[in-house]
């Protein structure tokens, strides 16, 4: 055998595995138990905690021996602090909670992509010329989610704090452009999820009368129209706002935009794994 050949019965092994029901069922339930838990409570310590909050001001921090954090002077909130405050000390007293769970997530979301893509790749065994435009647009959403991906897991990796601290050892030349790291990776998960959301939306849209066929679930087409829209006209201008006014509300929005349509594709991919499994 030769290593062409090799690389390509190991290439088939991996996405066989990538790809097998019972590993993504594994992936879609700890992603749903660790991100979003892990944002909400993050959001909550960091609101009670921030050392600008009622309950730990600078003083206190001082009292105890421990480092004095600059602070704004209102406590965390969404409609004054951005989603990667939460990974910083500046904030909260466990920044890396919600950094681990990024990077864990971004890992359990690979598997759930590629089988997305499989999924959406039927459409091409239920009727032949729609299937060709519906392949290409599912493999094309696989290439930007797995670009969602590598963003997802560097916020998490180079979190606000690294991303600063690497930026003052290095004297900004580690910066890409304008953006520091964690700045740019930001933009990177949101882009790519975005597009990917979009091109998702096209397919729902014009297969929406056949996805639940290919899901093998029984839901309604206006659900799924509902759930295309969603994808095609929220996230972007979330996105638009956030880049023009800078206010941190709307990039909350944005993410809550986002995981708008991927939690609720997790859940369908869920059902349909766990019918096809012959678990409840």
């Amino acid at each position: 055998m030769t290593l062409k050949e090799k690389l390509e019965v190991q290439r088939k092994k991996t996405y066989e595995f990538l790809v097998n029901p019972k590993v993504v069922r594994l992936c879609i339930k700890g992603a749903l138990m660790i991100f979003v838990p892990s944002l909400i409570i993050g959001a909550i310590i960091a609101a009670i905690f921030d050392p600008a909050g009622i309950w730990m001001a600078p003083a206190i921090w001082n009292q105890v021996g421990m480092i004095e954090l600059p602070a704004d002077e209102a406590g965390y909130s969404i409609f004054t602090d951005y989603i990667s405050n939460l990974g910083s000390m500046n904030y909260s007293p466990i920044p890396f909670f919600l950094d681990d769970a990024a990077m864990i997530t971004s890992l359990l979301l690979v598997p759930v992509s590629f089988y997305l893509k499989k999924r959406f790749c039927t459409i091409h065994d239920q009727q032949e010329t729609a299937g060709k435009l519906g392949k290409n647009l599912s493999n094309l959403a696989l290439v930007f989610m797995l670009l969602g991906m590598i963003g997802f897991f560097g916020i998490g990796f180079f979190s606000e704090d690294v991303a600063d601290s690497l930026e003052y050892a290095t004297n900004g030349l580690i910066m890409i452009g304008p953006l520091d790291l964690h700045e740019f990776f930001s933009m990177v998960v949101f882009l790519n999820l975005i597009i990917a959301g979009i091109i998702l939306g096209v397919i729902g849209l014009k297969y929406a009368s056949m996805m639940p066929k290919v899901f093998d679930l029984n839901i309604s087409k206006s659900i799924i129209l509902i759930l295309a829209i969603e994808m095609l006209i929220i996230p972007f201008p979330m996105m638009v706002a956030t880049v023009i006014t800078q206010w941190p509300f709307f990039e909350w929005m944005m993410l809550i935009a986002v995981f708008g349509w991927i939690i609720p594709l997790g859940v369908a991919f869920l059902k349909q794994i766990n019918k096809e499994l012959g678990l409840k």
